[in-house]
């Protein structure tokens, strides 16, 4: 059933948790939700099944309490919809919660829930308006600069969206308030993907994913929520096309271009622009399976990811590495193999291989090495390289190091879910 008929049912069907008489007028209850969101020491607010939002500029509070005392009440009932709120506003004993208007509905509806210390129940006021409140709310929201994200918050299932698009945009949502600058990659290009945790970590930004020829709507959106001011694009016009630039120059975004001719050139590029040098990553350019796994360190350490063919170096990252560089080298001999060790080697780089019989357990060899006496993990399938990429900001946020999984995944989360794993299901 889906959110619009499960509510439609709850309009019809309540279910009444006391018999007491209203505490509240009308006018008196907008007064009262005002007031506590003046009172409470924090304001986080979010989509109810999603991530929460601290309030950081008191202006922005100041502006949302205006706007509460103002909303005019129609009615108000004890009674609890069925269903959950679409939007929440919670603080110290209280959540006000909101739920889109049906286009069969006449009212909008929002719920004050009081939470009580003293007896296990606590107190429900549904209200009922005219005017919109979502919306309104979410633009006086928007406008806070200070805003940050609640990593506090226990969620320990994420599943893929429809596209690759809108599932990088949940991860972003889910682990950033405001970037300045986003990584922006072609939602097909696994190559270009591959150096971009390295570059998201050094602007502290997601890595989100667009298609060729049409700016995406969602993908716009968040770059605006985000208050997105440059993006780094790492692909190039055969993947992200002119079009695409041209649409995201007009919207008002500064264009970063680390494209190279190849995928060897764009993680060098990168590199160059990170201004770290003496410190490297390097993974195969040609077998991806491993990236995921140490994309997650790129991007906490800031790390430049170098993509290296099977047996030989390419010539601008044979340039790039100099005596007395540290490499930390991802995968077995069957994917960078010994010539390329023995040529780093002869150039005096000092090398450390990372690597597992297959992907995971390379994955987990990349765990106990790098992250010795974590226990919670953000556990993700192998199904998808350039989303297992993407993920590696939400496992830096939540400090859960990442583990590629085969596909039971599901039993993974269950079985784990006391242990502060979180798992994300790619479908």
């Amino acid at each position: 059933m889906n959110y619009k008929k499960s509510l439609a049912l709850a309009m019809v069907s309540t279910l009444t948790l006391t018999s007491s008489s209203l505490v509240f007028a009308e006018s008196d209850l907008s007064s009262e939700m005002s007031k506590m969101v003046d009172a409470s020491s924090t304001i986080k607010y979010g989509p109810n099944k999603g991530q929460r939002y601290v309030l950081g500029d008191d202006m922005i509070r100041e502006s949302l309490s205006k706007f509460i005392s103002n909303i005019k009440i129609k009615k108000i009932s004890n009674d609890r919809l069925k269903c959950l709120p679409e939007f929440c506003i919670e603080g110290q004993g209280f959540s006000i919660g909101f739920y889109y208007k049906l286009a069969n509905e006449k009212e909008n509806i929002g719920v004050l829930e009081k939470f009580n210390k003293d007896s296990n129940k606590n107190e429900y006021y549904v209200f009922y308006t005219e005017e919109s409140m979502i919306e309104p709310i979410m633009e006086i929201l928007n406008k806070d600069e200070s805003v940050s994200i609640d990593t506090s918050r226990n969620f320990w299932q994420l599943e893929s969206q429809k596209t690759r698009i809108d599932t990088a945009i949940m991860i972003s949502q889910a682990s950033f308030a405001r970037a300045k600058i986003a990584v922006l990659v072609g939602e097909n290009s696994i190559a270009d993907s591959l150096s971009a945790a390295g570059l998201a970590g050094d602007v502290d930004g997601p890595i989100l994913l667009s298609a060729k020829d049409k700016l995406d709507e969602n993908l716009l959106k968040e770059l605006e929520r985000l208050h997105v001011e440059q993006i780094a694009i790492c692909s190039g016009d055969e993947v992200i096309s002119s079009k695409v630039r041209d649409e995201l120059t007009v919207k008002g975004f500064k264009i970063r271009d680390y494209a190279g001719k190849n995928r060897y050139e764009t993680s060098n590029n990168i590199a160059r622009s990170m201004k770290i040098s003496g410190e490297y990553i390097i993974c195969s350019g040609e077998n991806f399976n491993d990236v995921p796994s140490i994309s997650q360190y790129s991007y906490e350490r800031k790390l430049p990811l170098l993509l290296t063919r099977y047996d030989k170096l390419p010539i601008e990252i044979d340039k790039r590495l100099k005596k007395g560089d540290k490499c930390l080298l991802v995968g077995g001999a069957l994917t960078i193999s010994p010539e390329v060790v023995k040529v780093l080697e002869k150039k005096g780089i000092i090398n450390t291989r990372l690597a597992g019989k297959n992907r995971f357990d390379t994955s987990k060899v990349i765990l106990d090495n790098l992250y010795k006496g974590t226990t919670s993990r953000l556990a993700i399938t192998d199904k998808d390289p350039i989303i297992g990429i993407a993920t590696a900001p939400m496992s830096v946020k939540y400090k859960k190091p990442l583990l590629i999984q085969r596909t039971n995944i599901n039993g993974y989360a269950k079985d784990n879910m006391d242990k502060g794993h979180l798992a994300f299901i790619i479908k």
